[in-house]
């Protein structure tokens, strides 16, 4: 109790001398007392959140800038640990959007906790039937769960990003930004460009097929590690995975043409290549196999494969690997996703 307020309490005997008016100013003096703080105590602060470098991200990604996610929003799961006790979630697939970033109910820092952050977009809602994602506060990881292995990019795909954040409240609190969480995301999927063109201007060359054999396919699953930000991608099946319609019938020029334009959840290539289907003039179609170079598709990554018919069916390939958040110099045929 407050030495304001006490005093106010003394005042009270005084009343019957000092009447009604008397009566209205002890009033405004509880009011005071009981408006602020007590000593020594601090006030509540609000948990916050701000993206950290996407507005880095170069063009033509699929979320590129922070106003990518304002309107889908991100989840955010978020526990706190205090002293030896087990972590309590605090967050629990809240929704973070708008501008600025908000969410409700608000949440405060508990000063005497540890916390820590795992963030996912875009934003998936809960259902009855369904959990698109789910968070363990005991081994630090997110599920992200029916991912689809190969995803052609024509404005459905489905771009999945993750992001994490640990330390004390105080820590936090110590920082300029005064208890905002920062959050700097990364690609969880790897993006794939094939690319074709021909030497020859009289050279008659049509595609008509391009496909991985041996590869994943269907839906899996990703766990993020927030302990240690790694990834791992479980389910699914093995089979050909086809990344033009059965009836493609695909000019090629001099000028490069795209083929293909996926998202690809990672996995290890290994000694598979790419196989495509041609025919040069009036010619049979011919399949050939067009090794990549690279061995795995990692997340955060960016591939453009650019093959160049030379001549008859010699085919070379030129590999253009960049990896997201990177200051790299591009040109029209390279994209820094």
């Amino acid at each position: 109790m407050s030495l304001k307020f006490l005093k106010a309490l003394k005042s009270l005997k005084s009343l019957k001398s000092l009447g009604f008016l008397g009566f209205l100013g002890f009033l405004g003096a509880i009011a005071s007392c009981t408006s602020h703080t007590g000593e020594g105590e601090m006030e509540p602060a609000a948990i916050g959140f701000h993206t950290h470098r996407i507005e880095e991200v170069g063009t033509r990604a699929l979320i590129s800038t922070t106003d990518d996610l304002r309107t889908p929003g991100f989840g955010v799961y978020g526990d706190k640990t205090v002293g030896k006790s087990s972590p309590q979630l605090v967050f629990e697939n809240i929704k973070v959007f708008g501008t600025p970033w908000d969410y409700e109910p608000t949440k405060y820092w508990d000063r005497t906790a540890a916390y820590r952050f795992v963030a996912y977009a875009p934003y998936a809602p809960w259902t009855e039937s369904e959990s698109v994602t789910w968070y363990s506060s005991v081994d630090k990881t997110l599920t992200i769960n029916g991912i689809p292995q190969w995803q052609k990019i024509d404005g459905d795909e489905i771009d999945y990003l993750v992001a994490t954040s640990a330390g004390t409240a105080e820590q936090y609190l110590s920082q300029p930004t005064n208890g905002t969480v920062n959050l700097e995301f990364k690609h969880i999927l790897a993006q794939l460009t094939v690319n074709i063109a021909k030497v020859s201007p009289a050279a008659d060359y049509k595609v008509n097929g391009l496909w991985f054999e041996y590869v994943p396919t269907g839906d899996c699953n990703c766990v993020y590690d927030s302990s240690n930000e790694s990834l791992s991608f479980i389910g699914g099946s093995t089979g050909q995975q086809n990344l033009l319609p059965t009836d493609a019938n695909i000019k090629v020029g001099t000028s490069s043409t795209q083929l293909a334009h996926y998202l690809v959840a990672p996995f290890d290539l290994g000694t598979v290549n790419l196989q495509l289907s041609y025919t040069l003039g009036s010619s049979e179609p011919k399949t050939v196999p067009v090794p990549l170079g690279i061995t795995k598709f990692e997340s955060n990554h960016s591939y453009v494969f650019n093959l160049l018919f030379e001549a008859g069916s010699n085919i070379s390939v030129s590999v253009t690997e960049v990896k997201n958040w990177e200051t790299i110099e591009v040109t029209d045929d390279v994209y820094n996703w």
